[in-house]
């Protein structure tokens, strides 16, 4: 599909704050780095990805989830975002993701629902 040079951002396409967030993403991507693509079709990718229903990049052919993945689109994007890694690295991982989780599962209740991909 082409994205071997790109970083893989894959989000849920149905809830409301996720796609703000890729919204914001884009346009905070001044460098194209990034290419977007909805949860919901990551099987059209052709790669093995888990069934995670978490943001997920693929990086250099490595996977990330939750708050790693978070935490490696802002390194990504470089100066100021990458401010935010050094700020919550110290944060053992199994916390960081167990916030980043328990606003997952709430993630339609506080920023809603859209039917369709909005992006």
């Amino acid at each position: 599909m082409g994205f071997s040079s790109k970083n893989i951002v894959l989000y849920d396409a149905h809830c409301g704050g996720c796609s703000r967030a890729v919204s914001w993403l884009k346009r905070m991507d001044k460098r194209g780095q990034f290419v977007y693509f909805p949860l919901q079709k990551k099987d059209e990718l052709g790669i093995f990805l888990p069934d995670e229903d978490s943001v997920m990049l693929v990086h250099e052919g490595k996977i990330f989830l939750r708050s790693e993945a978070v935490m490696k689109i802002c390194v990504i994007l470089g100066w100021p975002w990458k401010l935010f890694n050094g700020m919550v690295a110290w944060i053992p991982l199994h916390r960081r993701d167990s916030l980043y989780s328990w606003v997952a599962k709430n993630r339609h209740r506080f920023f809603g629902k859209n039917s369709q991909c909005s992006i």
